[in-house]
């Protein structure tokens, strides 16, 4: 049986509330599935998820079951609607 890899990427901005309560479960929950991969992107976060991530997510990244990046821009995220 062919084992696809699965990446789930969630993006965020000052959301380490919301993250502390769902992203570690997620890949807990899902650890049993070997070719699986969590990205968080962090857009500049100063409500302290860097260290968060770098403290308490750190055997995850060790493990490259968590993929964690950080940018420091853009510093504001604004969404468009593409039309077709």
């Amino acid at each position: 049986m062919t084992m696809f890899k699965i990446s789930f990427c969630t993006t965020c901005m000052n959301r380490l509330s919301h993250l502390k309560q769902t992203l570690k479960r997620n890949i807990l929950d899902n650890e049993d599935y070997p070719n699986l991969e969590f990205i968080l992107l962090d857009y500049n976060s100063t409500d302290g998820l860097k260290e968060y991530v770098r403290s308490e997510l750190h055997t995850f990244i060790t493990s490259k079951k968590l993929v964690y990046y950080r940018t420091e821009e853009p510093k504001n995220i604004t969404c468009r609607t593409l039309e077709i």
